[in-house]
């Protein structure tokens, strides 16, 4: 990133606020065959998140944030169960900007911004489920 577009950034940040995260949609499956068995072993999980922006105007930012989580039985490669779990969020600018620099803002204050979001729904629906809770790791910014 150049001298001027980390400023631009800045200037960003300085002057947006997220006013509402809703959760869009949301979507559970339990592979309920799974409670006939004896199941003892590890589960593979499969964590796909995305961030993208659905829509902007001058003064206000809609951005999706998708958390798609498939769980399976290591050792027989069954589901287990799957949760997607979409939010919006609503964000205000105090003023315009540019594309480039609300495009950098989504790839980085996104994620952050909605991975607590994600993680809580994701570890109380397992439990919701009849399944030791599901635990998310922290989002790493490298």
């Amino acid at each position: 990133m150049f001298i001027l577009e980390r400023e631009e950034y800045n200037k960003l940040i300085k002057c947006i606020e997220l006013k509402r995260i809703v959760l869009a949609s949301l979507n559970c499956q339990l592979n309920s065959d799974i409670y006939k068995q004896q199941r003892s072993g590890p589960a593979k999980v499969e964590l796909k998140p995305s961030f993208h922006l659905k829509s902007k105007d001058e003064k206000t930012i809609y951005a999706v944030a998708n958390f798609n989580v498939n769980v399976f039985d290591d050792d027989e490669n069954e589901k287990i169960f799957n949760i997607e779990a979409t939010f919006l969020l609503i964000y205000e600018m105090e003023e315009k900007c540019e594309d480039r620099v609300i495009e950098e803002f989504i790839k980085r204050n996104v994620p952050l911004n909605a991975w607590p979001y994600g993680r809580e729904i994701i570890s109380n629906l397992t439990c919701k489920m009849g399944l030791p809770p599901l635990i998310i790791g922290l989002y790493k910014v490298i």
